[in-house]
């Protein structure tokens, strides 16, 4: 049965690929900004960010990305941590800024690093799904590639069709869920 990373971990595994996680341990927690809109969202030190338990959590400002997936609640105790899978979670994936400029970190990385399609593919999958892509992920991935490429500007985006690839896989199923 699959069972969905912890909130925690979803952020942290994003960070990591995108290698914007700092590893630094211990000192003060790391500081939120709460938006006009309500939105509570973590500052980065340095360019990057700490792991979700050094993120500052208050009662009344819990970070966004965590509290919509299931973060538990400060009350004096937690019995049990809720887990559950709706719309908002897949709607705030794909519309939050954050998870985008991710993507575009692991699209730039990956580009940078490696020469050809397939290389990049394959880099991809076994980053982001700890796998190695199937000959139907390979043609799905490059019909999406194509698609993008003959709708954006390349020359004003120039990663945008791997940006698209990578912010599509942080919000697959087979990401969020272990086996």
């Amino acid at each position: 049965p699959l069972k969905r990373m912890e909130a925690e971990l979803v952020r942290d595994t994003a960070l990591w690929v995108a290698d914007r996680l700092d590893n630094t341990q211990f000192g003060p927690a790391d500081p939120v900004n709460v938006r006009k809109d309500g939105l509570v969202t973590a500052k980065p030190v340095h360019g990057s960010w700490r792991r979700s338990v050094y993120l500052r959590q208050r009662r009344k400002e819990f970070p966004t990305f965590l509290s919509t997936f299931d973060l538990p609640s400060m009350t004096p105790n937690c019995i049990q941590r809720p887990e559950s899978t709706v719309a908002l979670q897949a709607l705030f994936l794909m519309n939050n800024p954050w998870m985008n400029d991710l993507a575009g970190d692991i699209a730039k990385k990956t580009t940078d690093s490696l020469e050809t399609d397939t290389e990049r593919l394959n880099y991809l999958y076994e980053s982001l799904l700890g796998r190695l892509p199937t000959k139907d992920d390979l043609e799905a991935a490059t019909e999406l590639l194509e698609a993008v490429r003959g709708q954006a500007d390349l020359e004003k985006f120039p990663m945008v069709d791997w940006q698209s690839l990578c912010h599509t896989m942080l919000m697959s199923s087979e990401f969020l869920y272990v086996r």
